[in-house]
């Protein structure tokens, strides 16, 4: 009746020891003991007390989600008619261990038609968590199967490692594993409607960035400096159906240029427009900032100019944009517009003293701007832009409109610019030049070609143009051995040509132009 009367009590009466640490997982010992009899009086802890009892109790962890870990790359790309192997995912639980034979995959994969799809692997444990992970797989249209138009939303791998290019003087040339961007020429050549091209390193992410935007029928023409992609390519996006024309001047090697996943840095629809009161004021060095792997990096706080792609949206009239290192502005010009146009153009941008960039635009104008890279060592020399020609007027000796009959030669090699504030000359070592050409109303539609002059005029066009436009671009051109750049046009047509910069440097470290 005792032992009865003092266990139906237990709740009461009982004290508790051994219990420390049963937080963690794992069995512990939990002894009970009396505390005092029914008749009051006090229990004993240990052996001796008849009435100890020893439990067993287990404590268990929480359930926690699988881990899930897919094997091979997040993104697969491949070509129209290829077949898709799944590589699969690993899944792992700490409860149940093992789970890959759980693992439930939905895919809709269909590599006889271009575009994205998305494979999804989905497991749930023992305890009903659920994980799941997704792969994304791109289906491209390859660039050798003939003539295709460019389809909405369409990625293009162009491979740039491993093309067979021409030097100026004719020597064959392979761009080697080595190169980190390409200077290529982008056209997008009547679109189906108002859009935006965007050009990247491949093995990223699409960025939040454009290089070209063009309306339903334009011919528009615009200079990227393309970081490659891990897999040696460059993927070009498209947002409508369009024909694409890309055209290579050469490529960057070591540390010439570093390359950027395009990082969007101003977009004043966000703000307010740019005014010829009110310039834009830019902080280009010492932020942060994806390397063409997508590796956090920054840009250095001493860097000398970066690559930048700069959108005028909706101006109120027409006029221009003129890019500089924060201070005096130049005579020159980079973006040339009308009321209403969406224009964009790359642009090797020098970087004030204080890390700034400036943009100056004639009218009031909404202004978008992306970053492409930097250039970090001497392989670049960044100067205040200079017009060089301008057959308006007769600057640079041709007065009047350059015809189909000839060609326009114009020296660089001892041309003299301002370089930090200081007078500095081309030297002939320079082997490329930063430059910004812009055909002012010709007298149809046509396009300009810019290359070195010691070489044959290439297939090839910088700018496309319809009659009594005002168009711009960006172009790094090539020296030819003489230590001149030729222009072409195949219509009758004004040209101005500023320069921002030059190219020299050593084997594996610089500009290799074609």
């Amino acid at each position: 009746m005792f032992r009865n009367n003092l266990f139906f009590s237990l709740i009461l009466f009982f004290g508790v020891a051994g219990v420390a640490g049963v937080a963690a997982a794992g069995e512990w010992s939990v002894s009970l003991f009396p505390l005092r009899d029914t008749l009051g009086n006090p229990g004993s802890f240990g052996p001796s007390n008849q009435f100890n009892s020893v439990f067993t109790v287990r404590v268990e962890a929480p359930n926690t989600a699988p881990t899930r870990v897919i094997e091979g790359a997040a993104t697969m790309t491949l070509d129209v008619g290829e077949t898709f192997t799944d590589p699969g995912a690993l899944v792992v639980d700490e409860q149940d261990g093992d789970l890959n034979a759980s693992v439930i995959v939905s895919e809709n994969v269909n590599t006889s038609t271009a575009g994205s799809y998305t494979v999804e692997y989905r497991v749930t444990d023992s305890g009903g968590l659920t994980t799941m992970v997704t792969r994304t797989v791109v289906v491209i249209q390859p660039l050798s199967s003939g003539a295709l138009r460019f389809a909405a939303g369409q990625v293009i791998e162009l491979p740039v490692i491993g093309t067979s290019l021409a030097a100026p003087n004719g020597d064959a040339l392979v761009v080697p594993t080595t190169a980190t961007a390409a200077s290529i020429n982008v056209t997008a050549v009547t679109p189906g409607g108002s859009g935006f091209i965007t050009v990247w390193p491949c093995g990223v992410a699409r960025p939040l960035a454009s290089n070209l935007n063009y309306v339903a029928g334009d011919v528009v023409p615009n200079g990227v400096l393309a970081p490659i992609g891990s897999n040696g390519k460059v993927c070009i996006y498209s947002l409508v159906d369009t024909d694409l024309v890309v055209d290579v001047a050469g490529w960057f090697e070591g540390d010439a240029f570093v390359g950027a996943t395009p990082l969007r840095l101003r977009d004043t629809r966000e703000t307010s427009r740019v005014t010829s009161a009110q310039e834009l004021v830019l902080q280009v060095a010492d932020i942060d900032a994806n390397t063409a792997d997508g590796s956090a990096t920054r840009v250095p706080a001493d860097v000398g100019a970066v690559a930048l792609n700069v959108t005028v949206v909706s101006p109120d009239s027409a006029g221009f944009v003129t890019v500089y290192p924060c201070g005096t502005r130049p005579l020159a010009s980079n973006v040339n517009y009308v009321a209403g146009q969406i224009v964009p153009n790359g642009v090797i941008a020098p970087v004030s003293a204080n890390g700034e960039v400036c943009i100056y635009s004639l009218a009031p104008t909404d202004i978008i701007v992306d970053l492409a890279g930097w250039f970090p060592g001497n392989a670049f020399t960044a100067a205040t832009p200079q017009r060089l020609v301008d057959t308006r007027d007769g600057t640079g000796g041709l007065q009047g409109k350059l015809t189909p009959a000839g060609q326009l030669n114009v020296p660089i090699h001892g041309e003299t610019l301002s370089v930090s504030g200081n007078s500095a000359q081309v030297p002939l070592s320079a082997t490329a030049a930063a430059l910004n050409v812009t055909i002012v109303s010709p007298q149809g539609a046509g396009f300009a070609t810019v290359w070195p002059c010691s070489a044959e005029r290439p297939l090839a066009s910088n700018l496309n143009f319809v009659s009594g436009q005002v168009v711009a671009n960006n172009v790094i051109a090539p020296i030819g051995d003489q230590g001149s750049v030729c222009f072409y046009t195949n219509v009758p047509s004004d040209i101005i040509v500023d320069i921002a910069g030059y190219f020299s440097g050593e084997a594996g470290n610089q500009f290799v132009g074609s």
